[in-house]
């Protein structure tokens, strides 16, 4: 969406960069998850595609930011000052910040049990319940685990008040219960019984393999609230791999959770995993025995378990350790792991697929590590028709490379993306980090 913004505006007559849009149109405000990583559409002088950005959590924020833009008089920049003053995570674009942005986190999911009804459409049926915020995780990879900070976990009494609440306001037959890592959620067995007798059907997001380990039990509670399908994110293909990325997940945990599930006999297990081009052969050793105990499972008389591996090459995003890492930005580069991953699965004959065409892989990389000097090269290419409707392909790719030169660089170049604002993890903390995972410290 970073290259569809400036496409968008650019194709309707609009200018890109929002100090060229007259006043009469509508302010463009960017936020969510990957608005640290949106450096493309700022200009080192604070310019920007986007009339103002925010940065953090929005549920407190955000309400009363709209409820004032609507009671303000004056300019756009004027009144979108006013409606940000005092607020945590605005920023409004057109110069840098005379004092730091604080990135912006909120503690209590009330303001959620107040949402209006949804539209009587298709998808009104199911309501999205979050059940903490932020994340307790460190992956090194994860942008989320180093911005969502600290970790909270909100009590059964307001989860349930806020899923009551929304069951009577749209009447919905299925809630999805929210968080980065659902089973490390301290009440969930109570919360799950008490919401399957709200709903007719519970949804439950991604979990963490220890946590299944620690508590098979969960399965079976699970499985009785009506889900077949589990997902886990392995990440590293090996432990050496894991604890570069520092999933915190030995060998003993994973197989003792994927034992619990086959014997469970779970209607599909999709595996995600994370390559990073730094795999030797013994990590590719590591994931073939793996692989050969997963056939052996699933092979097992009266075994009905569907079992997808999946693997994404490793994007470098900013603010993680991983910020700091050498770009691969050749595809001979993640040949030997992408290959020999392709290889092992097809001799232990398991289903599997990549998340990544090498030209999407590509694009997402450049324009997560570049910095703001690069905002005009990118913008002027989405303004001469270079957007994003399915996968990139080669023409696009090489466009981008060439807009964005980061060939042999780390992604960390100076100051990070958006230095002015102060983040829940530090800079320092970050470079600590990557100086233990150099040497796969977890």
């Amino acid at each position: 969406e970073a290259l569809n913004l400036p496409w968008l505006l650019h194709a309707n007559g609009q200018a890109a960069w929002a100090p060229e849009r007259p006043e009469t149109f509508p302010p463009i405000v960017l936020g969510g998850s990957n608005a640290f990583a949106a450096q493309c559409l700022v200009r080192q002088n604070g310019e920007a595609v986007p009339d103002a950005m925010f940065f953090g959590e929005a549920e407190e924020s955000l309400p009363t930011f709209v409820r004032r833009w609507a009671n303000t008089q004056g300019s756009k920049p004027e009144r979108l000052r006013q409606a940000a003053e005092g607020l945590d995570g605005f920023w409004v674009t057109g110069t840098l910040p005379d004092v730091p942005v604080r990135q912006a986190s909120f503690r209590s999911p009330a303001t959620q049990a107040s949402l209006q009804p949804l539209p009587d459409v298709e998808t009104a049926g199911t309501v999205r319940i979050a059940v903490s915020a932020g994340c307790a995780a460190f992956c090194s990879f994860c942008f989320e685990g180093y911005e969502r900070k600290p970790y909270r976990e909100f009590s059964v009494s307001d989860v349930l008040l806020m899923a009551r609440r929304l069951k009577a306001s749209c009447g919905a037959s299925v809630a999805e219960l929210d968080a980065f890592n659902l089973n490390t959620f301290k009440d969930l067995a109570p919360l799950i019984e008490t919401c399957v007798r709200i709903f007719d059907r519970v949804a439950f997001k991604s979990q963490r393999a220890d946590g299944i380990a620690a508590c098979p039990e969960l399965i079976d509670l699970e499985h009785a609230a009506g889900k077949g399908s589990f997902t886990l994110g392995i990440e590293g293909i090996s432990p050496r791999m894991r604890s570069f990325l520092c999933k915190s997940l030995s060998d003993a945990d994973l197989l003792l959770a994927l034992k619990a599930l086959f014997d469970r006999r779970v209607r599909e297990l999709k595996l995600f995993f994370i390559l990073t081009a730094h795999e030797t052969p013994e990590d590719l050793a590591a994931f073939a025995d793996l692989c050969q105990r997963i056939k052996g499972w699933q092979g097992a008389p009266g075994s009905c378990t569907r079992v997808v591996l999946s693997f994404g090459r490793l994007v470098r995003m900013p603010n993680t350790p991983l910020a700091f890492d050498r770009l691969f930005l050749r595809e001979s580069d993640w040949r030997f792991c992408v290959d020999g991953i392709a290889a092992v699965c097809r001799r232990a004959q398991l289903e599997y697929r990549f998340a990544f065409d090498w030209p999407d892989y590509l694009g997402t990389q450049l324009l997560a590590a570049c910095g703001h000097g690069h905002a005009d090269a990118v913008v002027a290419l989405a303004c001469q028709g270079l957007s994003y409707h399915g996968p990139r392909n080669e023409r696009e790719a090489a466009a981008l490379r060439s807009a964005v030169p980061l060939e042999n660089a780390a992604t960390v170049e100076g100051a990070p993306p958006f230095s002015f604002v102060s983040k829940t993890v530090s800079s320092e903390h970050l470079a600590k980090r990557w100086e233990e995972e150099k040497r796969f410290v977890d």
